[in-house]
């Protein structure tokens, strides 16, 4: 299974927040790198909306909520053998000072991208498990 997800070749994504869960996504994926002979492709759609709440008097927001929605694809050559989708929320709080609220929201989308790299890595584990399991069950040689 371990050596089925070493590999998956991560499709780049737009924005700073693409990388930082393609960087995430490989981390997980393969943490020795890109492999060489990719035999899989993992393509990700990231949408991101972050809505303020929790106002002030003064109609300033204290809190910032962030959702994200992901839906994935795995490839085997040009045949899908996965596909999932799913919603994240995170949120942080507004603080007085400009630079903690910069560093609040970096820190955020770190987190967010950990996290939903973990998720689509346990999809995809789950995936690899139980097509082992098939395999197994019909007399097939599992892979390396």
């Amino acid at each position: 299974m371990l050596s089925e997800m070493a590999t998956i070749q991560v499709m780049p994504l737009a924005d700073r927040e693409g990388q930082l869960l393609r960087n995430a996504l490989l981390t997980d994926l393969n943490p020795r790198g890109e492999p060489v002979n990719p035999h899989y492709r993992l393509q990700v759609s990231l949408t991101i909306n972050e809505t303020q709440q929790a106002l002030r008097k003064d109609d300033t927001a204290t809190r910032n909520v962030v959702n994200y929605s992901i839906t994935f694809w795995l490839y085997e050559d040009k045949t899908r053998v996965v596909t999932g989708s799913f919603s994240q929320m995170f949120s942080y709080d507004f603080l007085e000072q400009h630079y903690a609220n910069i560093s609040a929201a970096d820190d955020i989308h770190h987190r967010a991208a950990q996290s939903v790299a973990d998720e689509i890595r346990n999809r995809l584990a789950a995936y690899f498990g139980k097509a082992a399991d098939v395999k197994a069950a019909s007399g097939a040689k599992p892979a390396p």
